[in-house]
């Protein structure tokens, strides 16, 4: 051979790899889980909590939660109880297209953005210098705007530690009892 190339070798080379074809029906896996686009969202915790208690990333967290029977329900039962003051303290996730999914319906719900309108509370922003946004002023017409997003995700992470299904979600909910 020229170039003391192996024929095994030469053919390897040339040879085109076949895609990995999913099987079908109900032995098929689960789909990967997607990361939205790598962005980090700012989350809001409720202000007075401890925020050291609770990982900068919370998106494991994020995560657990979307994988809860009724995600969008729980978050409307949390948020019905009232929202008050929210803060945002570095604290973020990347949301996997289910979580994402999940909360672009709750801010669709119009329990929840009722619950976000009667608010007299502020979602306070240090990392835009301390600005603050009055929650009501989230919503936009009968849904949520944008701006309620990081209380959204907050919600969404509160749930996973009220109603803990997963891993992190124990966890973060033994970090946040009381002593005793």
């Amino acid at each position: 051979m020229a170039g003391g190339e192996s024929p095994t070798r030469r053919k390897r080379a040339t040879t085109k790899r076949a895609r990995p074809v999913a099987p079908a029906g109900p032995a098929a896996e689960p789909a990967p889980v997607v990361r939205a686009q790598g962005a980090a969202l700012l989350v809001a915790l409720p202000a007075g909590t401890a925020p050291e208690a609770y990982p900068l990333d919370l998106s494991g967290e994020l995560e657990e939660w979307s994988l809860h029977l009724d995600p969008v329900a729980e978050v409307v039962e949390l948020a019905t109880g009232g929202l008050g003051d929210w803060t945002t303290l570095g604290h973020a996730a990347s949301p996997t297209e289910r979580a994402l999914a999940h909360v672009r319906e709750a801010a669709r719900r119009e329990e929840l953005t009722l619950v976000f309108r009667a608010s007299e509370g502020v979602l306070l922003r240090p990392d835009l210098g301390a600005a603050e946004v009055r929650i009501r002023a989230t919503t936009h017409g009968d849904r949520l705007d944008s701006r309620a997003l990081p209380i959204l995700l907050g919600l969404a992470v509160l749930c996973a530690e009220s109603w803990p299904v997963g891993r992190l979600g124990a966890e973060l909910a033994r970090r946040t009892a009381g002593p005793g």
